[in-house]
């Protein structure tokens, strides 16, 4: 069973844990890499047991704490819309920043990406499956016109 558990939300950060039978993966980590460690802690996961981070797109409120995680963390599995891949690559310690590009497996997880409309060069959202559950995200969707 999938379990979705917002850490961060809103115009100043946005990270997301997803679990699902021994896969934990952050969706987006956009919050100082402290408090995202912090409430990680206080429901008991170390970062060390985190499979995977899944960026949505490029803004700050999405990835700031990305740096300072693959310093520290450089095992985690980076994985982020083709589009902004090598974008994702500069902003980390990790050259190995998986490009997404339909859908992808992490562990027992199936993800499937479908494009978001919103003022960044490529946004994603997630459906997240584990053959008994499914949950789909949406972060930001939506643009400004005149």
């Amino acid at each position: 069973m999938i379990k979705f558990t917002p850490l961060f939300s809103g115009s100043k950060g946005n990270c997301s844990l997803i679990r699902s039978d021994g896969v934990n993966v952050l969706l987006d980590i956009g919050f100082g890499y402290k408090a995202i460690v912090k409430r990680l802690e206080e429901l008991n996961v170390s970062p060390k047991e985190i499979d995977a981070v899944v960026i949505t797109h490029e803004h700050t409120d999405h990835v700031s704490a990305l740096p300072m995680w693959t310093k520290y963390w450089p095992s985690t599995k980076i994985f982020a819309p083709k589009a902004i891949a090598d974008l994702i690559c500069q902003r980390s310690y990790s050259s190995d920043v998986t490009a997404i590009d339909g859908e992808f497996e992490i562990k027992n997880l199936r993800i499937t990406p479908y494009s978001c409309s919103h003022d960044a060069v490529c946004c994603y959202g997630y459906k997240f499956c584990d053959g008994q559950s499914s949950f789909a995200s949406i972060t930001d969707t939506g643009f400004v016109d005149q």
